[in-house]
């Protein structure tokens, strides 16, 4: 799996991340369960964007087959999704750039966290 990106199918577990090409830009799935957008790296490290999941025990985020981000929990309930599952999208790509923007790609992109800088 390259390092700046999940496909369709592919899950981050707890202390997985991606990070940009660059290494200025991570998304990591915390051991509190948060999954947070970080920049600045490698030395300071400033929360450009989080879920809000931390203290919810999540087990895993995953890219599913139909273009919807999801974190869920150890028992498998739903934390927090990009709510993206939609017909005709086909092959979703998650893309952490170079720009610090994390953006859902679907032959073009409908998801972001807007965090370009």
């Amino acid at each position: 799996m390259p390092s700046d990106r999940l496909t369709a199918g592919q899950t981050m577990k707890v202390g997985d991340k991606l990070t940009s090409p660059n290494q200025v830009y991570e998304l990591i799935l915390q051991d509190d369960g948060n999954l947070v957008l970080l920049g600045g790296l490698p030395s300071a490290s400033t929360v450009l964007w989080a879920a809000g999941t931390a203290k919810d025990f999540a087990d895993h985020a995953t890219l599913q087959e139909d273009c919807n981000f999801v974190l869920y929990s150890t028992s498998g309930k739903v934390l927090w999704a990009t709510g993206t599952n939609a017909a005709g999208r086909t092959a979703p790509v998650l893309i952490l750039q170079d720009d610090g923007n994390l953006v859902l790609y679907a032959t073009t992109s409908f998801w972001a966290t807007n965090t370009a800088h």
